[in-house]
């Protein structure tokens, strides 16, 4: 029965059939523990995830900047869109999410995020986080960095 109901808890079970949401199977509790060898092995590979920040964060918004840019999805959106783009900032974890049409947009969209957090917050962005896969290391984009 565990593994039929997707190996759910045996209290889950048992509450199932008390409040009459399960019906035609009489359950026999003769007190053995359920042993799952699937359930046991996921429990055996579990990672906790640490949920304290190791590194110190950023003094202010906009002096570190995290982005990515996901794409191309197998199925593009009804306005065309295959990819989208993030930017995170570091000091208050705030996420700007832009959906692009192609991949050469990404450029465009750091122009309009680093404009909305000068327009905004009255900061520029210091330092950009990127996972080098080269959507930022354009010419285009050394150039507009000088600028």
């Amino acid at each position: 029965m565990h593994q039929r109901l997707s190996h759910i808890a045996p209290d889950a079970i048992q509450t199932l059939f008390q409040s009459g949401a399960a019906e035609g199977v009489q359950l026999i509790d003769d007190g053995t523990p359920i042993i799952c060898n699937s359930c046991e092995h996921v429990k055996s590979t579990w990672k906790t995830i640490c949920k304290e920040h190791k590194e110190l964060l950023a003094p202010s918004f906009g002096t570190e900047v995290h982005t990515d840019l996901w794409g191309p999805s197998p199925v593009a959106s009804r306005g065309g869109r295959k990819y989208y783009i993030t930017f995170t900032d570091d000091h208050t974890y705030y996420t700007h999410l832009k959906i692009l049409c192609t991949k050469d947009q990404a450029l465009n969209a750091y122009k309009a995020f680093a404009a909305w957090v000068q327009t905004q917050h009255g900061a520029q962005i210091r330092h950009l986080r990127l996972d080098c896969r080269g959507e930022f290391t354009s010419m285009e984009f050394t150039k507009f960095l000088k600028e």
